[in-house]
């Protein structure tokens, strides 16, 4: 009897049902479906090069589809009624739920979760907007004068008005203001800076944009255990397990990558972990650089600096040449800052830069026209760290390696877990004493299945941690520990660090008053007067609402940060130094620039430059034209000819690049030949020069090296290009290289790229001031009003 009571009641109410209804009920499902599809369109993969180029049109998308939800619930909450209103109700949430976890990925050809932290920064404007409605709807029904009503929110009104007005006018003249006094002089010949819009996060109040993440503090730690000194002390009342972490670099023999997941390199790394059990409430000496100990279900992780015999003894024997106390450098990239950036959430640490430059002990350099070399980290750290964008046996020398052969202990410190040479440089670290890029590879820092996730992971937006500590800490604790360790001796720290890399632009706070405090200790202890100090970044945030969002932000991720701080005796010393430097502050400089003055540190005595033999020719330097070493790489090219390499290279460049490689087989007095199994595909399936079908031959080559001397031999020729529009430059390679040696031995003494091979771009800040333009300074994405129109040649990236 129930059921049948039930159908006819359903039966009577769907007849009574208004046709209007229906309609309504229609029109609304398709007005749902068009919102889903257009957020479907925003889920689109590609490359760096093209997300960029389509993340306003992205962007667009998700509002138009945020918009067209919101419009549909309204409708249906104010025009329908009874079970029609629950229905549509019921089917906008079953349609929404579908599209937005139909991709949760956080590549570049699944990148969901940044679509989803879009749609976040959108609502949360709405909902704030319906929230105060709603406050406004219940003060009226308090306030029984409309007068009254309509005074107060009049006042309101006007009150808030004012402070945006004074909010927008402090943001737009803070853009340009640097340390102290200091503004960037927006006209200057060659580079006029202007920006192009509202610097509207410099309006935020900090946390605006992650305040639903949760506390910036790290979660609890139990201590149940203590380490001092290579001496770890267990107050544990059970058995304690150690497991020693293997030191990833010196015990592979062939070069890591990291995969996106993770995977690969946690079970690669599982047997050379070093595990055992020791008694508690004991103690013991532990030689690994990184290790955990578990007590009772309870992890403690540490990281600490273990002097290294071999590199002491190094150090005694190389310290015998030089004749004046070693001084130290300490160099800090903080991926994805800009200048402004900095400024915004480094309160503390702008606010001690100035308070350095202020005691008469420390002369502090920034440089407000430093203009990012590419799009991404690859790019800008190639030009920074190497002087150059080859790789392999073709790459500049890393400015590490300088300073380690003449007397220095040199330490590589990766914020996350990567390693840069052989992600980058596609080959094996060279020049480093301590390399820490493993420990990051800790699961709760580094979790393998979200590797690039928005809430969890070292690109996230929540605070970055492992075990109840900042990322961020264990790093200063290890430079102190190493400091100790080699007290005597040159010191030569490179860090990056990643907490500015993530969509909000918030986590960066977290690292300011850390980076404070080291330095506040550093001084106290008097090590400043004796180190320089040089903070800079790669690029500004290519992610999140600000760089999405208009012109501006994206203008601003092209202007890192470079600030340069120097002992006043030492600047004393080389008064040209402090000419140099104050001239350029304000003049167009690039990271080939900060390549070339780490170069010029490097022949100081005070930095060990006495060593003359570390100054000769690298034996193991390759031209990326020698014709008869890479006439293998080129044959297998000529097998590509007219097929696209990857996604962003320009046709231009490629046309050139062929005629070079025929250049070269007629110089060989070579004909080439067909090369068969050389893909993992059919040639007929990899995609023509304009095709969108197929693949790339990137994708698909097997002889990686050969797709890597592919890749350089572009990227001279871009580069060149640059420099005198055409690229083309090959005549005799053999005469060729032997001039390129001859420059390169002239290079030392010069402090500046000889402008042929390996080096084409970068001069040094402490000798050089002269206007150069963007061409000259080897940016390719040039921000000055004076830009050329040769950089429209160029892809977005590099």
């Amino acid at each position: 009897m129930g059921s049948k009571k039930s159908h006819f009641y359903l039966a009577r109410l769907f007849r009574h049902t208004p046709r209007k209804s229906y309609i309504q009920m229609l029109i609304y499902l398709v007005l749902n479906l068009i919102s889903s599809y257009l957020y479907h369109l925003s889920l689109e993969g590609g490359d760096v090069d093209y997300l960029a180029s389509q993340a306003g049109y992205f962007s667009a998308l998700i509002i138009s589809s945020t918009i067209l939800n919101i419009i549909v619930m309204a409708l249906n909450f104010y025009t329908c009624t009874g079970w029609v209103k629950i229905m549509n109700f019921l089917l906008q949430v079953i349609i929404l739920v579908l599209t937005l976890t139909q991709d949760l990925g956080t590549d570049l050809m699944n990148h969901g979760q940044y679509n989803l932290l879009v749609l976040i920064f959108i609502l949360i404007p709405i909902i704030l907007g319906f929230v105060i409605y709603k406050v406004c709807r219940f003060v009226k029904s308090m306030i029984q004068s409309w007068l009254k009503f309509i005074l107060i929110n009049v006042g309101i009104i006007v009150a808030g008005l004012v402070y945006v007005k004074f909010a927008i006018y402090y943001a737009e003249i803070g853009w340009y203001q640097g340390l102290g006094n200091t503004v960037l002089t927006a006209e200057w010949p060659m580079c006029t800076i202007e920006n192009p819009g509202l610097p509207w996060p410099s309006m935020l109040p900090h946390r605006t944009l992650n305040f639903f993440t949760g506390s910036n503090s790290c979660s609890y730690r139990w201590d149940y255990s203590s380490l001092s000194e290579n001496i770890l002390q267990l107050k544990c009342p059970s058995e304690v397990t150690i497991t020693e972490q293997p030191d990833y670099i010196s015990m592979r023999n062939d070069m890591f990558v990291l995969t996106e997941t993770g995977f690969e390199v946690y079970n690669d790394t599982k047997s050379l972990e070093k595990t055992y059990k020791v008694q508690g409430n004991s103690q013991l000496k532990i030689s690994s650089e990184w290790f955990h100990a578990s007590c009772e279900g309870y992890e403690n992780y540490y990281i600490q600096n273990v002097r290294n015999d071999t590199v002491y003894k190094r150090l005694k024997s190389q310290n015998e040449k030089r004749s004046v106390k070693p001084m130290n450098l300490i160099l800090f990239m903080m991926d994805t800052v800009s200048r402004q950036q900095f400024f915004r959430k480094m309160k503390e640490m702008s606010e001690y830069l100035e308070h350095l430059n202020s005691t008469g002990k420390y002369e502090v350099y920034q440089f407000f026209r430093i203009i990012s070399n590419g799009f991404n980290t690859e790019y800008n750290t190639r030009a920074m760290y190497s002087g150059s964008q080859l790789r392999q046996d073709r790459r500049g020398r890393p400015y590490w390696d300088f300073f380690s052969g003449q007397g220095n202990v040199a330490a590589y410190i990766n914020g996350f877990c990567e390693d840069w040479m052989s992600v980058f440089m596609k080959t094996k670290f060279k020049g480093m004493d301590h390399k820490v890029f493993y420990p990051w590879c800790h699961p709760e820092f580094h979790p393998y299945e979200k590797t690039f996730g928005n809430f969890a992971g070292p690109f996230s937006i929540v605070r970055r941690c492992i075990n109840g500590k900042h990322v961020h800490s264990y790093i200063f604790e290890y430079i102190k520990e190493m400091w100790k360790n080699y007290t005597p001796y040159g010191k030569i720290v490179h860090v990056s660090f990643q907490e500015g890399h993530e969509g909000t632009g918030e986590v960066l706070r977290t690292l300011s008053p850390s980076m404070q405090e080291f330095f506040s200790l550093m001084e106290n202890q008097n090590e400043l007067e004796n180190t320089v100090v040089i903070l800079t970044s790669d690029h500004g945030s290519h992610m999140g609402p600000y760089f999405m969002s208009g012109e501006m932000g994206k203008f601003e991720q092209k202007l890192p940060l470079l600030i340069m701080m120097y002992p006043k005796w030492f600047i004393d010393k080389y008064p040209e130094f402090r000419k140099n430097l104050q001239e350029n502050e304000q003049r167009l400089v690039s990271h080939y620039d900060t390549y070339w003055t780490l170069r010029h540190l490097a022949t100081l005595k005070e930095f060990g430059g006495e060593i003359e033999e570390n100054k000769q020719q690298e034996s193991w330097h390759e031209e990326v034209w020698d014709c008869k070493k890479y006439k293998n790489y080129m044959e297998i090219a000529e097998n590509f000819k007219y097929k696209s390499w990857r996604k962003g290279m320009k046709n231009l460049f490629i046309d050139i690049l062929y005629e070079r490689i025929s250049q070269c087989f007629e110089y060989l007095q070579y004909t080439p030949e067909d090369r068969e199994n050389i893909t993992t595909v059919p040639l007929s399936s990899i995609r023509d020069y304009d095709d969108e079908n197929g693949y790339y031959v990137g994708e698909v080559i097997k002889d990686l090296d050969a797709y890597y001397w592919f890749e350089d031999a572009y990227q001279d020729v871009n580069k060149n290009y640059l420099i005198n529009g055409n690229g083309n430059r090959l005549t005799n390679y053999t005469e060729f290289i032997e001039e390129i040696k001859i420059k390169e031995l002239k290079a030392w003494d010069e402090a500046k790229a000889p402008g042929q091979g390996r080096y084409l771009f970068g001069r040094s800040l402490l000798r050089y001031h002269d206007d150069r333009d963007c061409q000259e300074s080897g940016i390719v994405n040039c921000v000055c009003k004076e830009r050329d129109s040769i950089h429209d040649e160029f892809s977005k990236i590099g």
